[in-house]
Parts: structure tokens; C-alpha cells; sequence
């Protein structure tokens, strides 16, 4: 079954940690993980995040002007024995 997951692109790793360590204040989900292919426009990391909490992570990122550099939506099955991530 293929779900949907949006990525939030950085210019920076320490980025990507400034924002996780944010949301997670925040009581909001992402997780820590390899930028996808695809989007491999930005430093190689990203931050996953589901499709339940991508309008909480939208409002967050506006309301905070947190850096970041996109945001990108991924089709993807999800195998558990593969994509574990921070």
C-alpha cells in the first residue's frame, strides 16, 4: 500500500536539526531521514513527515518563519524492515 509523505528540504543539516528539535517542542511528528532521489536538490537530509501532519507543520513553518528550503510530496510504500530513521 503506497502512502503519501512529504519531505521538508533544507540548505543545511543544522537546519534540519533546529527544526526537528522544534516541532518535537511543539508536540508535532517528523522524523530524520535521507532525502529522497528525487528531490536531491538539498543537503542530503530531510525531515519526513506524515500526510495527518503536514497542515500543522505548514502553519508551524509560517508562523515561525523557520528556515527551511521546500517541501515535497512522495508516493512511496513503506517497508519496515528498511526505512527505519531517527
Amino acid at each position: 500500500m503506497k502512502k503519501n509523505y512529504y519531505y521538508i528540504l533544507f540548505d543545511s543539516y543544522t537546519q534540519v536539526l533546529e527544526l526537528n528539535r522544534d516541532l518535537r517542542s511543539a508536540g508535532i511528528k517528523a522524523v530524520i531521514s535521507p532525502a529522497p532521489r528525487a528531490a536531491s536538490i538539498c543537503c542530503g537530509t530531510s525531515l519526513r513527515v506524515e500526510e495527518s501532519e503536514i497542515t500543522k507543520v505548514r502553519t508551524f513553518l509560517e508562523e515561525n518563519q523557520s528556515a527551511y528550503q521546500s517541501i515535497y510530496r512522495f508516493e512511496q510504500d513503506f517497508d519496515n524492515k528498511r526505512d527505519i530513521y531517527c
